[in-house]
């Protein structure tokens, strides 16, 4: 009787430790939620299309890239580490000044020509907070969104430097 009871006790033991084993082992899926504002490619394809056809040929001709077979950028690419330790820069900085309702400003800019390079566009970030109180007063009859009052942060450095293609890659969907 008491042979038996070791037995079950063991057994019992024995299924405990693994399901506690095997639980803590099992891989949780992780839901991914998409942020607002995504897009399909197909949209994203029509978007790069219009660009195309309503302003960069008329970009390469009036810069006088057509002249020279070459194009003007219309792509720029960040590695996600590189944006992630950008974004962990931005987000230490603004703790340092209070900053709260952090976001990213994106303009577009073009470098100086040069003997050795042509003036191509270039895209950077600019941080941004709404805890910066704007210049100039605004009367708003409803909240406006963040980005239309969020001011950029003067003293946190700009994100630029990635790599434009040239020529630029098509995102055409096959």
């Amino acid at each position: 009787m008491k042979l038996k009871s070791v037995i079950n006790g063991g057994i019992l033991l024995g299924i405990f430790i693994n399901a506690v084993a095997c639980n803590s082992c099992e891989s949780k899926p992780n839901k991914i939620h998409k942020p607002e504002g995504t897009i399909t490619l197909e949209k994203a394809n029509e978007l790069e299309e219009t660009y195309k056809k309503t302003r960069h040929e008329i970009i390469n001709r009036a810069l006088g890239f057509d002249s020279l077979n070459i194009q003007d950028s219309r792509e720029v690419w960040f590695s996600l580490d590189r944006i992630k330790k950008y974004i962990d820069y931005v987000e230490k900085e603004a703790d340092k000044n209070g900053y709260k309702e952090l976001g990213l400003r994106f303009y577009l800019g073009a470098y100086p020509d040069t003997k050795e390079t042509k003036g191509f566009t270039t895209l950077f970030a600019v941080p941004t907070t709404t805890s910066i109180k704007p210049q100039k007063a605004t009367n708003y009859f409803m909240p406006p969104p963040p980005h239309e009052i969020s001011e950029n942060m003067d003293n946190v450095e700009a994100l630029n430097l990635g790599g434009a293609g040239h020529p630029p890659k098509e995102l055409a969907i096959q």
